[in-house]
C-alpha cells in the first residue's frame, strides 16, 4: 500500500471508530427526546395518557431500544481499542455483559413501545397492559443494568489507564458511568433523560479521545 494510502487510513480509522461509538448516545438521545414525558411510571393514567401519543410513543422507544443496540457496536469498538493498546485480549471480555445488558434494554423499551400500541390501549381507558408490565419490566431493568454496568464501568477504567483518554475526563467519565447505572433507579421520564445526558459524558470524551489515540 503507497505511503500516502496508508496515512490516510491511518487518519480514517479514528474517525470511523469515532462515529461508531457516538452513534450509541445520538440515537438513544433521539429516540428519549421522542417519548412523551411519563413523570410517574407508577402512575398508570400518566402512562396510558403518554402512549395515546401513538406515534411518539411506537418511534422513540424503537429508536432508542435501536440506540441500546448501536451501544454494542460502540462497546466492541472500545474494547478493540483497549486490546490494540495494551494487548491484553481481556478487555474484549467487557462486551458480554455490555451486549446482554443492552439486548435487555432494548427488549423492554419495544415491549414497552409496542405492546400498548398492538393491544389497542392507547387513549382507550385499559391499564391492563401497564397493569402487568408494572410488575415485568422494572425486574427486567434492574438486572440490564446491573449487566451493563458490568461491562461499562471498567471499560470507563480501562480507556483511562490505557492512555486513550487524559486522566480528568477520565475521571469524569467514570462517574457519568457510575452515574448511567444510578439514575436508572428513577422511576421518571427524568431517569431516560439522565440516561441520555450521561450516555454523552461516557462516550463523547472517548470518542474525543481516540482521535488523537
Amino acid at each position: 500500500m503507497p505511503a500516502a494510502d496508508r496515512r490516510a487510513e491511518h487518519r480514517s480509522g479514528p474517525r470511523r471508530d469515532g462515529l461508531a461509538i457516538l452513534a450509541f448516545p445520538i440515537t438513544l438521545t433521539v429516540g428519549i427526546a421522542l417519548i412523551p414525558s411519563v413523570l410517574e411510571y407508577g402512575n398508570d393514567l400518566q402512562a396510558q395518557q403518554a402512549a395515546a401519543q401513538t406515534g411518539r410513543w411506537l418511534i422513540g422507544h424503537l429508536v432508542a431500544a435501536v440506540g441500546f443496540g448501536l451501544g454494542i457496536q460502540a462497546a466492541a469498538t472500545i474494547a478493540g481499542r483497549l486490546v490494540k493498546r495494551t494487548d491484553e485480549p481481556r478487555w474484549s471480555l467487557l462486551v458480554l455483559p455490555f451486549a446482554a445488558g443492552a439486548a435487555l434494554h432494548a427488549a423492554g423499551l419495544g415491549l414497552y413501545g409496542v405492546g400498548p400500541v398492538a393491544l389497542g390501549t392507547p387513549g382507550g381507558g385499559d391499564s391492563t397492559f401497564f397493569e402487568v408490565t408494572a410488575e415485568l419490566v422494572p425486574p427486567v431493568f434492574v438486572v440490564a443494568a446491573v449487566l451493563l454496568a458490568l461491562g461499562q464501568i471498567p471499560m470507563a477504567i480501562g480507556v483511562r489507564k490505557a492512555g486513550l483518554v487524559a486522566t480528568g475526563p477520565g475521571v469524569a467519565i467514570l462517574v457519568a458511568a457510575i452515574g448511567f447505572a444510578a439514575v436508572e433507579a428513577i422511576p421518571s421520564a427524568w431517569g431516560l433523560y439522565g440516561l441520555a445526558l450521561l450516555s454523552w459524558g461516557i462516550y463523547g470524551p472517548i470518542a474525543w479521545g481516540l482521535r488523537s489515540s
